[in-house]
């Protein structure tokens, strides 16, 4: 599964990443019925890693059908054509990967689906129960924009989810949050407890400033170094949610059973 092109790491790239292929590597492009390029990487179907296998008769594309030289000469000498690739893991589950030749060695990868961020990592379904319909909404187009190397666009959605876990913590305090900037906001729920110290003020002002700064004034590429990073910190956010409703509802259980326990005492 040593393939120096096609690997992990390309499928975990973003739409619009470019490649340039060294004359020596040209063949590790081309699957054929001695060489079957495998990849090993996350199955979001099976929700484990599995080996996704490419051999000549899954693909379409012109260059994927030339033999020797024919394959050098499309690849460093001609543009805009495709090389498409369709992977199968061995329990047919498929995804399809599109490069567009630039000339000169270099490739541009123009399509894939599922999107690549759906192999990069499980998909917790715990976040996903504790977000309304909204919010679940942002969130995958957050990722999604990141996968499509809309940078920007992904802090927009990621922001919209900040926003909303923020608005909902409002709703249960008493206090009037009428005229307060959002850093006062969390200060207050914060204190309150409505949002988890975990972060403290810093943290959540923080996150809050540069998804604000990533929309107005940071570049694309500024933007696709600190995604990781300020989803990381929603993430947090939300698991720690989780733990507490998971905690309460031990609690509940808990209680009950000892409250039969002593029932059964006093009988």
């Amino acid at each position: 599964m040593n393939n120096k092109v096609i690997n992990e790491k390309l499928i975990l790239d973003p739409i619009g990443t470019n490649i340039t292929i060294d004359k020596g590597d040209i063949n590790y492009l081309f699957p054929d019925v001695h060489k079957v390029i495998k990849v090993e990487l996350y199955c979001p179907i099976c929700k484990e890693k599995r080996v996704f296998k490419c051999d000549d008769s899954h693909n379409t594309g012109y260059y994927l059908n030339r033999l020797g030289s024919d394959r050098e000469r499309g690849i460093f000498q001609e543009k805009n054509e495709l090389l498409i690739y369709n992977f199968s893991c061995e329990f047919n589950h498929k995804f399809k990967m599109i490069f567009e030749t630039l000339g000169n060695g270099e490739l541009i990868k123009v399509g894939q689906y599922p999107w690549p961020r759906y192999f990069s990592q499980k998909i917790n379904d715990d976040i996903f129960k504790i977000l309304d319909d909204n919010e679940r909404t942002y969130y995958m187009l957050s990722i999604k924009s990141q996968d499509n190397n809309l940078n920007i666009a992904s802090f927009v959605y990621l922001r919209r989810v900040f926003e909303s876990l923020i608005a909902k913590a409002i709703k249960k305090s008493s206090t009037d949050f009428t005229g307060k900037k959002v850093k006062e906001q969390i200060k207050q729920l914060v204190k309150e407890g409505l949002l988890n110290e975990i972060l403290n003020n810093t943290g959540y002002n923080v996150l809050y400033t540069l998804l604000s700064d990533g929309i107005h004034n940071l570049t694309e590429e500024q933007c696709k170094e600190q995604f990781d990073l300020l989803k990381s910190a929603i993430e947090i956010i939300l698991e720690d949610e989780i733990y507490k409703r998971s905690l309460e509802k031990r609690k509940i259980s808990i209680g009950n059973l000892l409250s039969n326990k002593n029932s059964e005492v006093k009988e």
